[in-house]
């Protein structure tokens, strides 16, 4: 899948590629490999683009794994730490994290989608943490 870096909305809110298929990285926060939280996000699904990759992270289970490519070719291991769900206006500030332990924070849409009230009315949010033993660290 392409990851683009993605900044804010005039609202506040973090800015997402329109096609799902296209990840936006928080590039005012943290990247792979660095302390803080490294955050991915996109949309699950589109009327004009149709469903996008990020759709099967609701299947996703704790101690699965996950490779993240880096710009410079090399990959990096995560193990999802945890999966949780938030109403969509009340996102922790803690996802976009710039200090602590380094971890990975993939965020997508879930729950009901209601039309009227805007889409989809959850974030889905995947913390993952350095899998130190598969990288060889």
């Amino acid at each position: 899948m392409v990851v683009r870096p993605a900044g804010v909305t005039a609202t506040g809110a973090m800015e997402l590629p329109a096609d799902p298929a296209v990840i936006g990285w928080y590039r005012y926060g943290p990247a792979p490999e660095t302390p803080g939280s490294a955050v991915l996000a996109g949309h699950v699904d589109s009327r004009r683009y149709g469903v996008g990759p990020l759709a099967r992270l609701s299947a996703i289970t704790a101690g699965e794994r996950i490779r993240v490519v880096l710009g410079s070719g090399s990959r990096r291991p995560y193990r999802v730490d945890s999966i949780e769900r938030f109403d969509r206006q009340a996102l922790p500030d803690e996802v976009f994290a710039r200090t602590g332990p380094e971890r990975l924070r993939i965020v997508t849409c879930t729950g009901p989608y209601l039309e009227d009230a805007g889409g989809y009315l959850q974030n889905l949010v995947i913390t993952a943490l350095p899998d130190l033993v598969r990288s060889g660290r």
